[in-house]
């Protein structure tokens, strides 16, 4: 076997041959690799270091378990640590040019090679992103878990091969980083339905507790641009449903004397400012809005920033919110 050698000319002589037919764009070729054996994402690793024609990649680390496929674990048993020392893609490192999303998933998984790889990328100063599916023996990745990944994925090949490096979508999902103005970012950290609150009931329908955190992108940090951050949240902060009728802003949550409640109303001003030394502090608010018992698609909005779309599940529905 000549792996990482004779296959990767291969495989680049076949992007040669579909440009030329004019099927595929020079300039949005990306390349991923993944498998119950570590030879996809090890020869995406190793692609990457030897040309910059990509401009994404995803390497995803599975499970090394191979039941029925005894030529697998030999593969894993000896011949890739061979190969790496032969063609170490950490050696190569420097060499990478190209945007990288690694996705770990079990925890039978090549943890050390991913997590290495990771670190030296990292300190390179190159673009890397690290994606954990915390699954093991005793748990298994649930369809949420699945779909969740697929957008990470999608968003990562589109952010490179559509948008140039650039975060220009027209809605974020909740927990993705939404960037904003003068070096903020939102992160819509969950949304939940409940009931009440201590007994409180919304006057129609239930609430939709949102977790919501702004703070400073690294960028911003490292470059020195981050600006103070000001919004009066009456004007500034909505959810909107699918038809743009805004929900009622509830009020604030927060925890008195050991119980969980509600600050009826929006709060006054917020101000983020910048200090002498140091970074601005990251802010966390949990806010409460009133909506109908039925299940709906919804849109979270401050100003400033792209909407994070939300999808509620019905009353007697299970599971978190989330897009559908």
């Amino acid at each position: 076997m000549d792996l990482a050698g004779s296959d990767l000319v291969d495989v680049l002589s076949g992007i040669d041959r579909v440009i030329e037919l004019g099927v595929a764009d020079p300039q949005r070729i990306a390349v991923l690799g993944g498998a119950s054996t570590p030879y996809g994402a090890f020869m995406t690793s190793w692609a990457i270091t030897q040309t910059p024609r990509f401009k994404a990649a995803l390497a995803s680390y599975g499970s090394n378990a191979a039941p029925g496929h005894p030529e697998l674990v030999l593969f894993e048993a000896g011949y890739l640590e061979t190969l790496e020392r032969e063609r170490s893609f950490l050696d190569a490192a420097p060499n990478v040019q190209t945007p990288l999303l690694i996705v770990e998933s079990g925890s039978n998984t090549l943890l050390s090679r991913s997590q290495r790889l990771r670190r030296t990328l990292t300190d390179l100063g190159r673009t890397v992103e690290y994606v954990e599916l915390a699954v093991d023996q005793s748990s298994r990745a649930t369809p949420n878990d699945f779909k969740d990944l697929f957008f990470r994925e999608l968003r990562w090949f589109d952010k490179y091969l559509k948008f140039g490096g650039a975060d220009l979508f027209d809605f974020y999902r909740v927990e993705e980083t939404v960037p904003g103005p003068e070096g903020w970012q939102l992160r819509v950290l969950s949304a939940e339905p409940r009931s009440d609150y201590s007994g409180l009931r919304a006057a129609a329908g239930r609430y939709l507790e949102m977790t919501v955190s702004l703070e400073a992108s690294e960028e911003a940090l490292r470059n020195g641009t981050v600006q103070g951050f000001r919004i009066d949240p009456a004007d500034a902060i909505s959810l909107l449903s699918s038809d743009s009728v805004t929900m009622r802003f509830a009020g604030t949550v927060t925890e008195f004397l050991g119980r969980e409640t509600l600050i009826m109303g929006a709060p006054g001003p917020i101000t983020i400012p910048i200090p002498e030394a140091g970074s601005p502090a990251a802010l966390t608010v949990r806010m409460a809005f009133e909506l109908p018992n039925e299940p709906g698609e919804y849109r979270f909005r401050i100003t400033g920033f792209v909407p994070v779309r939300v999808w509620v599940p019905g009353d007697s529905a299970e599971g978190s919110p989330d897009i559908e």
